[in-house]
């Protein structure tokens, strides 16, 4: 969870090391309402060191949850079925101490994760705002 390149202990396969990408398109995010721009590649660098040195995924998914929203969607379909889409989610990067709403790309991206990470922290979520901790321990053979 160090973000590490590894062995994977069930494929036996090399998984590559995570690492920060590339960043959004700062004038397209400016348009709906991201403070992409705000964010320079330095403050980026420090962002995805923290996350990836805290090593515990349970910690990982609490960074995620404190940086992400759930908001009810602005609008709905006015199609018969009912859409599957219930939540819009935000998201925010802490910088200066200060939360900044930043795209979805921008995001991931900073922090190399993918989008089912943050989908599997947010429904990790109990009915009192508590994420619960995985009742699988996680052991390599040696």
């Amino acid at each position: 969870m160090d973000g590490q390149e590894y062995i994977s202990p069930n494929t036996k396969k090399t998984v590559p090391a995570r690492y920060m990408r590339n960043r959004c398109n700062s004038a397209t995010c400016k348009i709906y309402g991201k403070n992409c721009s705000y964010i320079n590649d330095e403050q980026r660098r420090k962002i995805f060191d923290v996350f990836n040195k805290i090593g515990d995924l349970h910690l990982q998914r609490v960074f995620l949850t404190r940086h992400l929203e759930l908001r009810g969607t602005k609008r709905t379909t006015t199609n018969k079925e009912k859409s599957r889409r219930q939540h819009t989610i935000i998201y925010k990067l802490t910088v200066d101490n200060e939360a900044v709403v930043v795209c979805k790309k921008l995001f991931l991206n900073t922090l190399g994760i993918t989008e089912n990470m943050c989908r599997t922290a947010l429904s990790k979520i109990n009915d009192l705002g508590v994420l619960v901790k995985e009742k699988k321990r996680w052991q390599t053979k040696e």
